[in-house]
């Protein structure tokens, strides 16, 4: 599965306004000096900390300044202005839908002296919003014990979120692993919404399947809106965004290897009260991620790392997840001759006062089969069929299955198997960013 980034410079082109909106934020805020005056005029400048590219705007009368749309990034802000010292404020991190307060006070001095702050997570928590806002950052992601590939299987975790069928038992895939499987303060699951770098995440017919499973080491954040969010946030009750990660202006690489075999994995208890060996389940996952400024060799294109980012993760993903023991019918050895008539069990078919045989299913086929030659459906007499109408196609098809090697007590099945069924599918992210100021 390829998942190609977004250029922010184009996300008015290529997104939705409403979609922009929900994966990005709004910083703002009011320019004072030290006797609570605002100070228009004032040159502020928003910096993100990885890539250098910056964000710039100037106060107005009233002091007031504000940068929307943000992508979510972590940010430095400088606030200058003539005969007041340069004001600075770093580590500022900005998550999809933020509407954060950054106002700064002035102090008198020269425009060379700098008064420097360092934000803290509790200086940001947003003010001038009365959202409910749950954010999981990279850093928990990779923290936080997890069974398997998918970040998703991190929203049981939050105030409010109940698990109501997510099982990354069986491995990473894209169907049957969507937001649906939670259920958000009480909220039917069929009311969660998903967008991955502003883009819808789960198909449009349904929530059961997801274009892209958001991949733990591929990913920057990803929040949860549950409550009170603002007009051009409110899609659906419960809103999910998440954020891949991008380059920046140095390069920065991992490689990883992720694992689950069960060669390590000690047997449940019940199975071994039952005699059941463990599954046999095993999970490898490796892969790698690197991001930088994109440079031409022998120009100066790009020269100051400034203007062009790319992010490229990939994954191999080999799962082999144990299901267990299935049970199944298979035809037996008469079966395949063309005689059916071990159907005509007593035991589990209807039956009348004499015995006989009247009607019922036996081994998940009816105890008495019709003959295909007699348009008005009469029974075929002791469930055998005639030599001509077996071919040589149909007994080397039937020949392909395996022979019966249980007897079950309801009548149902009559193979049992312990198959391990590969899912490998192969995930790549690809994101570049493009800074056009």
């Amino acid at each position: 599965m390829i998942r190609a980034g977004f250029f922010y410079g184009l996300l008015v082109a290529g997104v939705s306004p409403l979609a922009l909106a929900q994966s990005t934020a709004r910083v703002s805020g009011l320019v004072h000096d030290q006797t609570g005056a605002v100070v228009p005029g004032a040159t502020v400048v928003l910096r993100d900390e990885a890539s250098g590219t910056e964000l710039r705007a100037v106060t107005e009368e009233s002091g007031f300044y504000s940068f929307d749309p943000v992508p979510p990034k972590t940010y430095s802000l400088t606030v200058a202005k003539a005969g007041f010292k340069t004001y600075s404020k770093t580590g500022i991190e900005v998550h999809p839908a933020d509407r954060l307060d950054l106002s700064a006070d002035l102090q008198v001095g020269q425009q060379s002296e700098r008064v420097e702050v360092t934000a803290t997570a509790e200086a940001l928590v947003p003010t001038d919003s009365g959202a409910k806002v749950d954010v999981l950052t990279s850093a928990q992601i990779q923290n936080l014990s997890t069974m398997g590939r998918n970040a998703l299987e991190l929203l049981g975790l939050l105030a409010g979120v109940v698990d109501t069928g997510f099982n990354p038992s069986q491995g990473s895939h894209i169907d049957s692993q969507g937001p649906f499987l939670f259920s958000v303060n009480g909220l039917d699951g069929g009311q969660n919404d998903y967008h991955i770098d502003g883009a819808r995440g789960v198909e449009t017919g349904g929530l059961a399947s997801l274009y892209m499973v958001p991949n733990m080491d591929m990913i920057q954040e990803f929040s949860v809106k549950t409550s009170n969010v603002e007009a051009d946030q409110g899609r659906s009750p419960v809103n999910i965004d998440v954020v891949t990660k991008s380059g920046g202006k140095d390069f920065h690489g991992t490689l990883f290897y992720y694992g689950r075999n069960a060669a390590l994995n000690a047997n449940d208890f019940s199975n071994n009260l039952a005699g059941i060996p463990k599954p046999a389940s095993k999970f490898n996952y490796p892969g790698f991620n690197l991001g930088g400024p994109v440079r031409i060799p022998g120009t100066n294109f790009n020269k100051n790392r400034d203007k062009l980012f790319f992010f490229v993760g990939m994954e191999w993903q080999r799962q082999l997840p144990d299901p267990g023991t299935q049970l199944v019918t298979v035809p037996t050895a008469k079966m395949r001759t063309g005689d059916f008539s071990e159907l005509l069990n007593s035991k589990f078919c209807q039956t009348d006062a004499s015995g006989n045989v009247t009607g019922g299913r036996y081994l998940n086929m009816p105890c008495i089969l019709k003959d295909p030659n007699d348009p008005n459906g009469k029974p075929l007499p002791g469930n055998i069929l005639p030599a001509g109408d077996m071919t040589s196609n149909g007994q080397t098809f039937l020949n392909v299955f395996p022979l019966p090697n249980l007897v079950d007590p309801a009548g149902r099945r009559n193979f049992a198997a312990h198959p391990l069924y590969p899912n490998n599918p192969f995930q790549t992210v690809i994101k570049v960013d493009y800074n056009f100021s």
